[in-house]
């Protein structure tokens, strides 16, 4: 209808109109298509960009706050024998969650022996020196996170306290820093190389507490379920990196074993090499 319309009033102009029309239909389209894909570009560079925002949060949080958290763990693995054992045993890229059974079946004992460890060795008077110097130190050095305390005066129940209150918070802060990651606001692939190994590290100190809070729970109402989603993707990360260092390896060996091989075989002498030294040497005798 629309071209009768145009054949009748313009005749012989009506192709022409509908050939400029067209392209700029045509025009219009390839304007959209344009349009579009700069908006799904801008729309990657600030997902990109929030993305690099929260994880520089995540980097922040985890040195101004897990960091000097683990310190007092560290300390306390040196000198709790029990505690130590279960810590340097745990296999936790394997980690299906923080439950008790688990934990035994990987440490060989139980998270109440662990605390109680902890508990003797408090009750111990020079321990408990030991140990208030400690986290008087840590208090002096991070005020923000440790407690003030009188070293004279505290007792272990308080101290025991105090580790207590700085487990719950390294805890929390793991589990928020875990969704994070898992809901995708940090990037993973970016985090992974500089904080795969102090997570781990983080995650052994509170393994066996952990389990000890979801001892007596159902699987579906355990706590700090993040910790344990972020462990699987970075432990099976790693387990892909392994497994690509160790084929790499496999080829060099093989490329040695062949390179080795061709070498032996270019510096043997041939047949003909060797019947031609003997001649040689034969006339060298005659004469």
């Amino acid at each position: 209808m629309g071209n009768a319309v145009l054949q009748e009033l313009f005749g012989p102009l009506s192709n022409d109109l509908n050939a400029l029309a067209d392209l700029a239909t045509a025009v219009a389209l390839f304007a959209a298509i344009g349009s579009y894909r700069l908006a799904v570009k801008q729309m990657r560079n600030d997902s990109y960009i929030k993305a690099s925002e929260w994880s520089i949060n995540f980097a922040d949080t985890f040195r101004a706050e897990v960091l000097p958290r683990m310190k007092l763990f560290s300390f306390v693995s040196s000198e709790v024998s029990i505690y130590a054992q279960a810590v340097m045993s745990l296999s936790v890229h394997s980690l299906k969650s923080f439950s008790e059974k688990e934990f035994i079946s990987i440490a060989g004992t139980s998270s109440s022996n662990v605390k109680q460890g902890l508990l003797s060795y408090l009750a111990n008077s020079e321990n408990l020196e030991k140990a208030a110097s400690k986290y008087a130190e840590l208090a002096e050095l991070h005020p923000t996170i440790f407690t003030p305390i009188d070293r004279a005066s505290i007792d272990n129940e308080t101290l025991a306290l105090l580790f207590d209150k700085t487990l719950t918070e390294l805890s929390n802060y793991l589990e928020q820093l875990s969704l994070m990651v898992n809901s995708g606001l940090a990037n993973e692939e970016v985090l992974y190389p500089s904080f795969h190994r102090p997570f781990f590290r983080a995650v052994n100190y509170v393994f066996p507490f952990l389990c000890s809070v979801n001892n007596g729970r159902e699987v579906g109402n355990y706590s700090y379920t993040h910790i344990v989603k972020l462990m699987e993707i970075w432990g099976e990360r790693e387990r892909e990196i392994d497994r690509g260092v160790q084929t790499y390896q496999l080829k060099i060996d093989r490329g040695y074993e062949i390179n080795k091989e061709i070498g032996l075989k270019v510096q043997e002498p041939s047949a003909v090499s060797k019947l031609s030294s003997i001649i040689s040497g034969i006339f060298k005798n005659n004469n």
